[in-house]
């Protein structure tokens, strides 16, 4: 199991307790590695993380949701300039994102908190909220998307603690 460090941000907030945070947490790490080291990936996911947002979350939320960690929630926004935009989930008030560091005032590759400061700042015009996953998602590239999620599927090795 690929483990992360726990959120602290926030300890007395609703919402997943902080073990369930870390849990999160090292659950996104395992995603995210699975995706840089399974190649060839689909088109949104060949620069990645640099403009896989989106499809990233679909499959993010199914396998967190698969995972029994939550039920995660699509959240887009906006860059004032209407120049950017970006995508992220969102289970009760914990943001994850695992594409931010595509932006370049971002190093963390795993975001797991409930520090809402940079994503309101970057994306202060926040748009779409709905379920999140590929059974809610009919992109262009849906069926090479749920393809290679099959595949990430099992090379993925993470079990959740009982």
């Amino acid at each position: 199991m690929i483990a992360g460090p726990p959120d602290t941000s926030a300890q007395g907030s609703p919402g997943p307790t902080a073990t369930n945070r870390a849990v999160i947490r090292a659950a996104c790490a395992a995603f995210r590695a699975a995706i840089e080291e399974t190649i060839p990936r689909p088109v949104g996911l060949d620069a990645f993380p640099k403009g896989a947002c989106g499809d990233t979350c679909e499959m993010l939320a199914d396998f967190l949701r698969s995972r029994s960690l939550g039920d995660p929630t699509y959240v887009t926004g906006l860059s004032e300039d209407h120049a950017r935009s970006h995508a992220w989930l969102e289970i009760d008030d914990l943001i994850i994102d695992i594409t931010a560091d595509q932006f370049g005032d971002v190093e963390e590759q795993v975001i797991v908190t409930t520090d809402r400061s940079w994503h309101e700042s970057r994306f202060p015009s926040v748009g779409r909220h709905r379920p999140a996953g590929l059974a809610h998602w009919d992109g262009l590239t849906h069926a090479e998307v749920e393809d290679y999620y099959s595949k990430l599927e099992k090379t993925l090795v993470f079990g959740v603690p009982s």
